[in-house]
């Protein structure tokens, strides 16, 4: 995002029933974004680094923001090694919102199991 235009984007888009979350904010030289226009952080993300995701975990938990995972699914190695275990099944977009702002702290899959 532009410094000089996120809260505008943030508003628009959460308006707009957007969830903003920052993906792999410590790899590879990334810096987590503001804490304020975001709803969540990747704490998991299968193509890094343990080194990568440990910050990434802090950040969240220091900024009470929703705790999430991704695989990095790229490659057929990475199928399952990470995700999250929704309460419930959505069946689109804004379902998916609607569970995971009610439900910040979802189990997560890391490294293919569930934690």
């Amino acid at each position: 995002m532009y410094a000089d235009n996120s809260s505008h984007v943030r508003r628009v888009w959460v308006r707009n029933v957007g969830y903003i979350v920052n993906a792999h904010p410590v790899r590879g030289g990334c810096t987590p974004g503001e804490p304020e226009l975001l709803d969540g952080v990747e704490v998991y993300n299968g193509g890094n680094d343990p080194s990568e995701n440990r910050p990434a975990l802090a950040f969240a938990r220091k900024n009470g923001l929703a705790e999430l995972s991704g695989s990095d699914f790229h490659h057929r190695v990475s199928l399952g090694r990470g995700g999250v275990m929704l309460p419930e099944r959505v069946a689109d977009a804004t379902e998916l919102v609607r569970v995971l702002r009610a439900n910040p702290r979802l189990p997560r899959i890391e490294a293919g199991k569930l934690v």
